[in-house]
């Protein structure tokens, strides 16, 4: 997983599993956003992948690299794979852990 040509790029790792498996992936180690799996495919299909640094689009200082770091992302995997990915915004919950102002004391502890 890439943004572009992988000569002399750094690999990081890969994987192999189903394509809900490999979209899990790409939101979790590349694009640290949620990506929606609308794709109809057969259940036992496998794939592989590979991951580069250039993949790791997140890491993008700014918002317009960050942007363009998708586009080339999701235009690769549609050439490899013939998925169609599409940038949609959509409404998602977030949630927030604070720390308790006061947090209880295991048994046992003192």
């Amino acid at each position: 997983m890439l943004t572009s040509d992988p000569a002399g790029q750094r690999y990081v790792g890969g994987g192999s599993g189903s394509v809900g498996e490999m979209l899990r992936w790409v939101e979790e180690k590349c694009l640290h956003q949620p990506v929606v799996n609308l794709a109809e495919y057969p259940t036992e299909l496998s794939v592989g992948w590979y991951y580069y640094a250039s993949g790791k689009v997140y890491q993008r200082p700014t918002e317009a690299g960050r942007r363009e770091a998708t586009e080339a992302f999701l235009d690769i995997r549609a050439r490899q794979t013939g998925l169609t990915f599409t940038v949609e915004p959509r409404d998602v919950e977030v949630w927030r852990l604070e720390p308790r102002a006061d947090p209880p004391q295991a048994a046992g502890c003192q």
